[in-house]
């Protein structure tokens, strides 16, 4: 069996040298496809990991409970569009939200527009903009985001008048491109430092180039091949996308020491450059297949993980390694096929230079002292792995607030400051009665209240408070039967109603909090946004 492994890669050591230009124009040209074909994997990851829970988890099954309310889990989400001005809205401002309006609803993937609530200060106004996407669905949110923000240049708004996009989705898009920089920044720091490693052990820039670049190569190939699984319904984490990149310049710089060491050693014994190239893959290509396999193997293993954020790791991983593995045996010989002793410039590499050098002379010392240098590592690692013990997760919410100085932090900032009994990421709690909550009022009302006694929420907006001002039940009652379902009335109380304004403001869309859907529910069941008192686990 070792004999035909040998075999193999005998002859894929031939095949890489003989055909050493075209191995690099097939990689080259596979560089150029996927990059223009597929979808970048920064555009394809998620930062709710809510969007990673099983449908068996508490969240979904509540959500789904939710959709008569919150929308349709998986087919519609909603991004709220905050307008300010600090003094009070003006009748100019009231047309220039007209248009906002008219110019929001020709955004493609756009449901309805509708003016939600206007603050008690009157500095503020909120949209409520419903679109026919999958709130999880980052690359399709980020273009309606991209587009809402575009209307606002267009609508000729008077000086003065600011607005700005809030809520989940917004807070969505705005995390998924501070995680694309953060990606870039630590892409290009590895690359660096991996860099200036390689040159303090080549001393020679075109050997540090030649091993680091089918790393380079596989993490470019591999970001679009998970992209384009991404689009097709693979869930794609930010942890993915910093795990692959550390993964594969990682291991790939490691399997290319390997190589490139093996071909220095075959050169200095006198072999030519070509027969050193072979030679070298056929000692080590095993050794880096075997490598490269288990670790294939060991994330694949992670596709039985019951937990969903941990179990979409396996697969992009895998997809990452696999590349890594097969430009490692392929285009790396091939560069060095191509260059030769020119890959170790400026040094001067001749035959009969063998040496032991300072690292040998440590690796002998410590293989004739095995039980010490056992009884050493063991020491440091426990030493290391002891820190483990004072650790605590802090939960896995996700990135819930946006990155300052994003439009989406702006955003919530207005509307936390306006609204103070809104929140752009409220608990949604939802009860399901077996009768419409109008006919019997009171058990929705003595449910509010048990929450609030329980001393975990810092605010509650209900069907009966959601504008500061209370009603009670029996209000509410009335008000349902002489005005209909309060989700169908405008914010402006009609002409000839004569219902106190404190009052008309309790019961229709509320004009200082909103729920998710712009009113308390018509249906048989009733909404309830509450802020935690308490950190999210």
């Amino acid at each position: 069996m070792r004999f035909s492994v040998t075999r193999a890669y005998e002859g894929l050591a031939r095949l890489v040298v003989r055909f050493r230009w075209l191995v690099l124009a097939l990689v080259l040209a596979a560089v150029v496809i996927v990059s223009s074909a597929f979808p970048s994997l920064g555009s394809e990851v998620n930062n709710n990991n809510s969007a990673f829970l099983p449908a068996s988890a508490p969240s979904t099954k509540a959500a789904t409970l939710a959709a008569p309310l919150l929308g349709t889990e998986g087919r519609s989400a909603q991004i709220v569009i905050v307008v300010t001005r600090a003094g009070g809205l003006t009748a100019a401002d009231e047309r220039a939200i007209a248009r906002e309006i008219a110019a929001a609803r020709n955004v493609p993937d756009v449901d309805s527009v509708r003016a939600l609530a206007v603050s008690t200060d009157g500095e503020a106004a909120q949209l409520r903009v419903r679109v026919a996407i999958n709130g999880f669905d980052v690359a399709s949110a980020k273009t309606v985001v991209n587009n809402l923000q575009g209307t606002f240049s267009r609508i000729d708004a008077p000086a003065g008048l600011q607005l700005h996009l809030a809520g989940e989705v917004a807070t969505l898009v705005a995390n998924q491109a501070s995680s694309n920089r953060a990606s870039k920044q630590l892409q290009l720091f590895s690359i660096l430092f991996i860099v200036f490693l390689l040159l303090f052990v080549f001393r020679s820039p075109v050997a540090a180039v030649v091993t680091l670049l089918p790393s380079g190569l596989a993490l470019l190939i591999s970001t679009r091949l998970i992209g384009e699984l991404g689009a097709h319904g693979v869930k794609i984490s930010d942890i993915t996308q910093v795990l692959l990149i550390v993964l594969l310049l990682g291991a790939g710089t490691d399997y290319g020491l390997f190589l490139v060491f093996r071909v220095r050693e075959e050169l200095r014994a006198g072999r030519t450059p070509h027969d050193a190239v072979r030679h070298a893959l056929v000692r080590v290509g095993e050794s880096i297949s075997a490598s490269a396999a288990t670790v294939v193997l060991a994330l694949l293993t992670l596709l039985f993980a019951s937990f969903g954020f941990y179990k979409d790791l396996g697969v992009p991983l895998a997809v990452g390694m696999a590349v890594m593995l097969i430009l490692g045996l392929t285009l790396l010989p091939a560069l060095l096929a191509l260059l030769g002793t020119k890959a170790f410039w400026p040094a001067k590499i001749a035959s009969g230079q063998q040496r032991e050098g300072t690292w040998g002379r440590v690796a002998a010392r410590l293989v004739r002292r095995p039980g010490w240098t056992l009884g050493l590592g063991l020491v440091v690692f426990l030493a290391l792995a002891a820190g483990a013990f004072g650790y605590s997760s802090s939960g896995f919410g996700g990135a819930t607030n946006a990155p300052t100085g994003s439009d989406a932090a702006a955003g919530n900032a207005a509307l936390a400051k306006h609204f103070p009994q809104t929140t752009s990421n409220p608990s949604n709690l939802v009860f399901a009665y077996s009768s419409p909550v109008w006919e019997d009022p009171t058990e929705v009302s003595t449910a509010q209240a048990s929450l609030r006694a329980s001393g975990r929420f810092t605010a509650l907006a209900g069907p009966f408070n959601g504008s500061g001002s209370t009603l009670t039940p029996a209000q509410y009652s009335e008000l349902h039967a002489r005005l209909g379902p309060p989700n169908r009335l405008s914010i402006i109380e009609p002409a000839g109603l004569n219902v106190p304004a404190a009052t008309y403001g309790a019961f229709a869309p509320p004009r200082s909090s909103s729920p998710p859907t712009g009113g308390s529910s018509s249906s048989r069941q009733a909404w309830c946004l509450a802020r935690s008192s308490q950190p999210r686990r």
